[in-house]
């Protein structure tokens, strides 16, 4: 898979959340800007751990709290894989 894949992925599942174009979402972005808030987090994620089959922390959004850092760590820690 490439990071790209990964990021337009997470983009999709927050433009369905937020009800927003995910081709305006930018890698700078952070979630509190696109307005997610702890449920919203939640729902994305579920979408995100469903579709690749992975179990994540929900700690990770505020961790990583970009599209792109958190982009960056999913892709680095589980899809980046030799």
């Amino acid at each position: 898979m490439k990071k790209t894949e990964l990021s337009a992925f997470i983009k999709k599942a927050i433009g369905e959340m937020m009800a927003t174009n995910p081709e305006t979402i930018l890698e700078t972005d952070s979630f509190h800007s696109l307005g997610l808030d702890s449920y919203s987090c939640i729902v994305v994620l579920d979408k995100i751990e469903a579709h690749y089959k992975l179990e994540l922390n929900p700690v990770l959004f505020w961790d990583y709290p970009t599209v792109g850092a958190f982009t960056d760590y999913l892709f680095d820690h589980y899809c980046n894989v030799d």
